[in-house]
């Protein structure tokens, strides 16, 4: 047995657990004293924060979760919100389901809930078209072939004559572009 193995069985026995019995050097890190809440980034960019005691790493997407998650009680009434139509509701007006209705009931009192519904309908119908245009103006751009093979096994030829990637573009913006104006003409 070694000299520094019959130390450290010595120490145990004495009850000294955690008592070296032997110097180390090298490097030790330089450790800063952080304050709670306090947030700092690492030499490799990410970020860590002190909360209760204890360091935690922050995330990107921590803020989006602060503000989609669903809150105990409503902001606006303080009723607890335990019913699964008031996350619903959250998700879409930031209020309870109770809320919602008393919203909805004093607009059909006031007799402004139909250009209410109009306009929300129209809002809806807008946001669709400008994904239908993203998702139209992809699918051109990642024709890149000038041959396909369809679900049957059939190939397809595209020619270039045929098949020019400005010109659909053109004719897709032209033909939602059409849609858009005859919504905006929509009462």
């Amino acid at each position: 047995m070694q000299k520094s193995n019959i130390a450290r069985v010595r120490n145990i026995l004495s009850g000294n657990f955690t008592e070296r019995n032997f110097i180390s050097t090298g490097y030790e890190s330089k450790q800063k004293e952080r304050e709670e809440n306090e947030i700092w980034e690492d030499s490799s960019g990410k970020k860590f924060t002190k909360k209760n005691g204890i360091v935690r790493s922050v995330s990107k997407l921590s803020d989006f979760r602060k503000t989609s998650k669903t809150p105990l009680v409503c902001p606006h009434c303080g009723k607890p919100m335990i019913l699964w139509q008031d996350e619903h509701m959250w998700k879409k007006a930031r209020k309870c389901f109770s809320c919602v209705i008393e919203d909805d009931t004093k607009r059909i009192i006031n007799g402004t809930f139909d250009q209410f519904q109009k306009d929300k309908i129209k809002q809806n119908t807008k946001s669709w078209l400008n994904d239908l245009e993203q998702a139209c103006l992809e699918v051109v751009e990642g024709i890149d072939s000038e041959s396909f093979i369809t679900e049957m096994g059939d190939i397809e030829d595209w020619n270039e004559e045929r098949l020019n990637k400005t010109k659909l573009k053109e004719s897709v913006k032209e033909q939602l572009s059409e849609l858009k104006q005859k919504l905006d003409n929509y009462e």
